[in-house]
This record gives structure tokens, C-alpha cells and sequence, in this order.
């Protein structure tokens, strides 16, 4: 979807959340120029605390995405899925 990849990606390119085998589910809004808003942690398997924390603050911190489809009802419940990465 659009919102998973784009997070997926996000998650990914950061050295910490990168190295971590998770699931995390938050509800977030995109605004129309593209930032996430009203981030809110709903539930996580694996990872920490910390890591959970460090996560929200990624989550928070974007900007730049595409303009959501106009379809598209927010508040969005999401989940975002640390792979451990072979780097």
C-alpha cells in the first residue's frame, strides 16, 4: 500500500531499527504536503521499548511523502515490520 512501503523503506535506511526483527502497530494521518501526524503506538512484537520509542520518533520526523490519494480516510492503522537487515 501506499503508507507501508514508503515506512517500510524509512525503517530500512536507519542503522538501529534496520539491525531489529519487529511488528508495530501505530494510527497516523499523512496531511497533504506530505507529513505524518497524530502518531499513536497501538501494540509491538519484539523489539524494546527504547527501539519502539526510537521508532515513534522516525515516524514522526516524516516528511516528503507523496500527497495520500484522496480516497484514502485517515486516521490509518498501520503496521510496520523490522526485517533484520544482512548489513
Amino acid at each position: 500500500s501506499y503508507l507501508k512501503s514508503t515506512l517500510q523503506e524509512r525503517v530500512q535506511d536507519d542503522p538501529q531499527l534496520s539491525r531489529l526483527v519487529f511488528s508495530a502497530d501505530y494510527t497516523l494521518t499523512v496531511t497533504r504536503d506530505g507529513r505524518i501526524t497524530g502518531v499513536t503506538f497501538r501494540d509491538a512484537r519484539g523489539g524494546s521499548e527504547a527501539d519502539m520509542r526510537k521508532l515513534t520518533a522516525l515516524l514522526q520526523d516524516v516528511r516528503g511523502l507523496d500527497p495520500p490519494p484522496s480516497t484514502m480516510v485517515f486516521p490509518q492503522l498501520v503496521t510496520v515490520r523490522g526485517r533484520k537487515s544482512s548489513l
